[in-house]
């Protein structure tokens, strides 16, 4: 064959020919069509120098001209022609856009489908509610929706876009998810921005969700969440209020905005202003009319709400719910130590341990310990779960003391009094079990301690004023009695 067969000789246009016209068309400035031709037919003639930013090389003239040597003139159209091939159009536009423009006007995207079983994947994102508070500035919310439902099943509220608020979030929707005896979702998407920093730890696949994915920054399209929240605003809140939409919108969408002239010439004027608490509880309601609104997929649910779903479609496979995980992850922390061998101080409440037994666990000389609890929606908390230097020690309960006025005692009163006792009871069976026994010392030769010689103590007398079963055997359980004399006062705190 040839070594002309396949050039590019008889073409009036070539290959390079294109390049340098849309490498001039992708100057900083995005020049016009006619603005390419004039630079192209100025280069060709030699007033005007192109160089390639990369390497550094200066283009030749002489490599753009015809067969008799003269300098190839292209016309404007077809200038043109080239500049509006279609693929030609989506380089210029590679080179033009910034990422994430390009990303969502011309990268092929992802197509999906959903899935069967409600809890099987969680998608997460912030939004600024469309409404202001004085000032300007915008409610901050976090929600978590379970994608099969569409159901908004955590919800955060905050004035800052932080920790604080996706940890809340967290907290609300485990919350809803103990209250109705779910199991922890299996899967959940979340954005790159404000969960990297729990990839290693809270977000790691397997710890809490068995699937986890974090989506590309910067693209809405992939995270399911970002579509709900759009269909949540132009359905359900562009019904309940005014002013939402945006200024570009066309028809019932569209918001228009007032120019305050000032010195800065930046300022818009809002119809009206809100507190937080207004826009919080606005939104929550709506929130709930979202849930109980009928999916959109009545094909498939026919006359079932988006709570309907996700109540009767819930992933058999779930695994239960891990409240000591997720207290040491998203729950509060607070440093405190042991009291008495007994007790903790933890919200300014007192805590039972499980028996003195935590005690063998505890490092030589170190009391300290550390608790972590989920709060719940008073911020009061749930179960406390107690660790010493990331080393799990025990789930503690709370101490529920009993009124010291006989007169005003309740059955409530007596059922506490019987439940510390049996805490009492516990404790010495403790001791006792583990008594130290008695040895005597001595030299070889010459013992000083006879081990069949008795310590002989004076006897001590219980008093007849007391009930038999307090005087008879102290590890046997405690029950109630009306009056309750001091000594026996002094004998339950032993």
């Amino acid at each position: 064959i040839t070594g002309k067969f396949g050039n590019q000789n008889k073409r009036k246009v070539t290959h390079m020919d294109e390049r340098l016209v849309m490498s001039l068309k992708v100057l900083p400035n995005q020049p016009y069509g006619s603005d390419v031709h004039e630079m192209y037919l100025s280069f060709v003639c030699g007033e005007l120098e192109v160089w390639d930013l990369e390497t550094g090389d200066i283009f030749n003239p002489e490599n753009f001209t015809d067969k008799n040597g003269e300098p190839k003139e292209l016309s404007e159209s077809t200038i043109r022609n080239i500049l509006n091939n279609p693929a030609s159009q989506l380089l210029i536009e590679k080179a033009l856009r910034g990422r994430m423009e390009f990303y969502h006007e011309q990268m092929p995207h992802m197509h999906r489908h959903g899935g069967e079983f409600s809890l099987s994947q969680i998608t997460m994102d912030d939004v600024d509610l469309p409404r202001r508070m004085k000032g300007g500035e915008y409610v901050h919310a976090y929600y978590a929706y379970d994608v099969v439902s569409q159901c908004r099943i955590g919800l955060a509220y905050g004035r800052d876009k932080d920790d604080a608020l996706v940890v809340g979030c967290f907290r609300d929707m485990f919350r809803l998810i103990e209250r109705n005896g779910w199991g922890i979702p299996a899967g959940i998407e979340v954005e790159q921005h404000l969960m990297s920093k729990y990839k290693g730890g809270f977000l790691k696949a397997g710890e809490v969700f068995k699937f986890v994915h974090f989506c590309a920054p910067q693209n809405s399209q992939e995270k399911y969440a970002e579509a709900l929240n759009g269909a949540f605003k132009t359905t359900i809140a562009h019904k309940n209020h005014e002013a939402i939409g945006r200024w570009h919108n066309k028809g019932a969408r569209r918001v228009d905005q007032k120019k305050v002239s000032d010195s800065s010439n930046h300022t818009w004027e809002d119809r009206k202003y809100y507190t937080f608490e207004e826009l919080v509880a606005d939104d929550r309601r709506d929130c709930e009319e979202w849930n109980n609104t009928l999916h959109p997929n009545q094909k498939k649910y026919p006359g079932m709400t988006r709570w309907d779903v996700l109540v009767a479609k819930i992933n058999p496979t779930l695994r239960p719910l891990d409240k000591l995980t997720l207290s040491r992850y998203i729950g509060e922390k607070v440093d405190t130590s042991i009291r008495r061998n007994s007790t903790v101080r933890v919200a300014n409440a007192d805590w039972w341990l499980s028996g003195p037994e935590v005690l063998e666990q505890l490092e030589p000389n170190n009391r300290k310990v550390t608790a972590y609890y989920l709060p719940d929606e008073e911020g009061k908390p749930t179960d406390v779960f107690l660790y010493q230097n990331d080393r799990y020690l025990d789930k503690v309960r709370p101490v529920v003391t009993y009124n010291r006025v006989m007169a005003e005692q309740t059955e409530e009163d007596r059922v506490a009094y019987t439940e510390q006792n049996k805490v009492l009871s516990h404790f010495s069976k403790y001791l006792n079990d583990h008594a130290i026994g008695k040895v005597g010392t001595g030299t070889p030769d010459q013992p000083t301690d006879d081990p069949e010689e008795e310590l002989e103590l004076p006897p001590v007398e219980l008093s007849d004023n007391l009930p038999a079963d307090l005087s008879a055997d102290p590890e046997s359980d405690y029950e109630w009695h009306s009056g309750i004399s001091e000594a026996m006062r002094a004998i339950s705190d032993m």
